[in-house]
């Protein structure tokens, strides 16, 4: 799969960045669709149920790691997107627009058809985060 970097984020506790190594799921001549190679944080998805809409992880993504992670001329490139939510395992469905959002089951099943190749390596930030979110 080919890959590019774009953008930089904490690679330590020590607030050290590193660029960001993004794996392309598909493109055509204007746009690219990429997830991340490394997983960059752990976080919950919400701590009180909500669906994708009102969720911690939309607000941390196109906010916190949004302004920190792109310096405002990469900004430029990263196109606002219709993000629409089914229903799934209870959490409610919905519509937003997004500038960063995370894979739908679909696009998951679609681009990492063996589940062993979903398993994202973490780089030592995400690590690190991971016992901050507790």
């Amino acid at each position: 799969m080919k890959t590019i970097y774009f953008g930089r984020f904490y690679k330590n506790e020590t607030l050290e960045k590193e660029k960001i190594e993004w794996l392309v799921l598909d493109e055509d001549k204007e746009t690219l669709f990429v997830v991340s190679k490394k997983a960059v944080v752990s976080r919950s998805f919400d701590l009180s149920g909500n669906g994708w809409e009102t969720s911690d992880i939309r607000k941390w993504l196109n906010s916190e790691f949004y302004y920190e992670a792109f310096k405002p001329d990469e900004r430029r490139y990263i196109q606002r997107t219709d993000v629409e939510t089914e229903d799934v395992y209870g959490l409610r469905c919905g519509w937003s627009q997004d500038e960063l959002f995370l894979l739908s089951f679909e696009e998951v099943e679609k681009y990492f058809p063996d589940p062993l190749s979903r398993i994202r390596e973490k780089n030592h930030w995400a690590q690190y985060t991971l016992e901050d979110d507790r």
